[in-house]
């Protein structure tokens, strides 16, 4: 009977590693994705609330506004701490510079929320939302095509996977409907 070469099996073990770290990784940015999902759910309520106050010259949804817009704070927290956990680590993906560009840029967009929140309040219509809603459906799309190619390596990437490519901008088109 032969005996299996020490290198084979550190090789062997390495791997798997490799693939457990990539799960956990997986894992996390699912978390993510969910908390993100939340955020979008909840900033679109607060921007239907805020067409309908605006509408109704601040004789609808006042008080509802307040309390969605509470609302929408604690599940950008939520978002926020996720991302922290999830991206800005010791083992953060390398070779993703786009998917940190798109929320970084997302980051920047959601800076403005207060002032939003101002003008609103105050009756001035802004466009801002949607930019924001835009961006942040960036990341979404970015961070899912990313999972796919740390999961199952550069073959499974989109641009090799046209009928995953369409499914997935079909998804994004829809989310940007909403």
């Amino acid at each position: 009977m032969q005996t299996a070469n020490p290198l084979t099996k550190q090789f062997l073990l390495a791997a798997k590693y490799q693939e457990i770290d990539a799960l956990k990784q997986l894992q996390n940015s699912c978390a993510s994705l969910t908390k993100l999902g939340d955020f979008v759910h909840q900033l679109q309520k607060e921007r239907a609330m805020s067409n309908i106050f605006l509408a109704s010259k601040s004789l609808q949804f006042n008080c509802e506004l307040k309390e969605q817009i509470t609302v929408t704070q604690t599940t950008q927290r939520y978002f926020y701490d996720s991302l922290k956990t999830t991206f800005i680590t010791d083992t953060s993906l390398n070779g993703h510079s786009r998917l940190y560009n798109l929320i970084s840029h997302s980051l920047q967009s959601l800076d403005a929320l207060p002032s939003l929140r101002y003008q609103i309040a105050n009756q001035n219509k802004n466009q801002d939302v949607t930019i924001i809603n835009r961006n942040i459906l960036d990341i979404d799309f970015e961070t899912i095509n990313a999972e796919c190619f740390i999961f199952n390596g550069p073959l499974y990437k989109t641009e090799h996977r046209p009928d995953f490519e369409k499914l997935m901008n079909k998804i994004h088109e829809s989310m940007q409907k909403k």
